[in-house]
């Protein structure tokens, strides 16, 4: 195994770590965080879908209009979810003619992570109106990452070729954790305009919560004779972030038709940031001045900023309800953010697509399935698919909906822990195998 070329703190090239911007890398989460999804199960099952396919009350703080489909009941929702993260990075390998083969994979990391939200919901009606309101509290960002990496001594083979052997004398780790937590409280109100047409619109509040969370890097010796080690200084940094609110507005327009026109508005967040120890600069040697720039642009903006910016969301989405004697439902819907707007950085904007559906298999058993595609704001990093499915079941009052999704994605990026006189390339290959899995537990308590 090759390490790359460094002769100080550049070796961290944390550039890696401001990228994140809700993006659903984990490698990328360390400073702004991974999107947390507070919907249910079953708009999970459904591509994730934020304006339709989902329980009302879930919907508070993405689409309050839909507060308004509540019945007079009161509507109580749980979710539960896990994500499990395999991640692979490799480097080219030579032949002895001096030919790339493939890559070669020096680490691999498995990482597993859950946590819950919780939504409250309940409906009236005045007059010629069904209003609705909700209440629900889940995670906002994830800030967690944890990164470990085997180091062997190295050797000179016969040839000359630098390689690597036992035993194992170290490690390189990178690890950060924490998360940003919301409480949205909202309102949805709907219309009968006539016999074929209702409008509904709602407005929610979001509290995002004061957040602590650390972020680490360590270089851990167990034989002090290998030439294999990092020699970049270890740090352990404490991030806080203020309390902030935002706000979200949506609308409905229904035809008797069984369609259901969509859309919603998100405004943009703006966290004060401080740290203790700010890192002002590090060293790039040994990287190519275009390299240079991309990675010191990202690292000065990133970790040493003092606030934490995310851009405003724009939604919009139909789905189509046939009237036919087996329930289906068909989504598609279209996000954009634009993150050229925070100011100080070279992100891009991002579009984002999701498909989804239900049928009801012999009358009674739900078969979901959806399809997610969303672009980086980071403009190295390629867009990412992701497939979902589910299905749920009722249990007397209670009832429960499941979802899992599978994505894959593949990048380039420089070695987290550079080594003096490695002869590597400057990009490593990175590889992300992730599997995601939610419980809805859902029940009507009262009329």
């Amino acid at each position: 195994m090759q390490y790359k070329k460094s002769n100080s703190f550049k070796g961290l090239l944390i550039g890696s770590l401001l990228f994140s911007a809700m993006f659903s890398q984990s490698f990328f989460n360390t400073v702004m965080g991974e999107e947390y999804f507070s919907g249910s199960s079953r708009s999970a099952a459904m591509g994730y879908s934020r304006l339709s396919g989902d329980n009302p009350a879930t919907l508070t703080g993405s689409h309050p209009a839909a507060l308004s489909r509540l019945n007079e009941a009161y509507s109580l929702h749980f979710s539960l979810s896990g994500k499990s993260l395999l991640e692979q990075r490799s480097m080219p390998l030579k032949d002895m003619f001096g030919d790339f083969l493939e890559d070669g994979v020096y680490v691999v990391n498995r990482d597993k992570v859950g946590y819950g939200n919780l939504a409250i919901g309940k409906g009236f009606t005045v007059s010629d109106f069904s209003l609705g309101v909700g209440l629900q509290y889940s995670p906002m960002s994830v800030f967690h990452y944890q990164y470990k990496e085997e180091v062997r001594d190295r050797t000179s083979l016969d040839d000359g070729i630098i390689g690597s052997k036992d035993p194992l004398i170290g490690y390189h780790t990178l690890n950060s954790s924490g998360k940003t937590d919301v409480l949205s409280l909202g309102a949805g109100a709907d219309y009968q305009v006539n016999s074929k047409l209702a409008v509904r619109l709602g407005l929610s509040v979001n509290m995002v919560s004061e957040a602590e969370f650390s972020l680490s890097q360590s270089v851990q010796v167990i034989q002090d004779a290998g030439t294999n080690l990092s020699e970049v200084e270890p740090f352990d940094l404490i991030f806080n972030t203020s309390s902030e609110t935002f706000t979200t507005l949506s609308g409905d327009v229904v035809f008797s038709n069984g369609i259901t026109l969509s859309t919603a508005y998100e405004s943009a967040i703006e966290l004060n940031k401080t740290v203790a120890d700010s890192i002002i600069g590090f060293e790039p040697s040994g990287l190519s001045p275009e390299l240079t720039t991309y990675l010191t642009s990202y690292y000065l903006n990133g970790i040493n900023s003092s606030v934490l910016s995310l851009p405003s969301r724009f939604s919009a989405g139909i789905s189509y309800t046939p009237r036919a004697v087996v329930p289906m439902e068909f989504i598609v819907e279209f996000e954009f953010r634009p993150y050229s707007d925070i100011t100080g950085n070279i992100y891009k904007d991002t579009r984002t697509w999701r498909v989804g559906f239900e049928y009801l298999a012999g009358g009674k058993t739900p078969v979901r399935a959806g399809y997610l595609f969303t672009e980086s704001p980071i403009p190295s990093i390629p867009p990412e698919t992701a497939f979902t499915m589910g299905t749920g079941r009722q249990l007397g009052k209670l009832n429960i909906d499941l979802s899992g999704r599978y994505s894959l994605n593949s990048y380039t990026y420089p070695d987290l822990f550079t080594v003096d006189g490695d002869v590597r390339p400057d990009l490593d290959t990175v590889q992300e195998t992730r599997f995601d899995v939610m419980a809805t537990f859902s029940m009507a308590i009262g009329r």
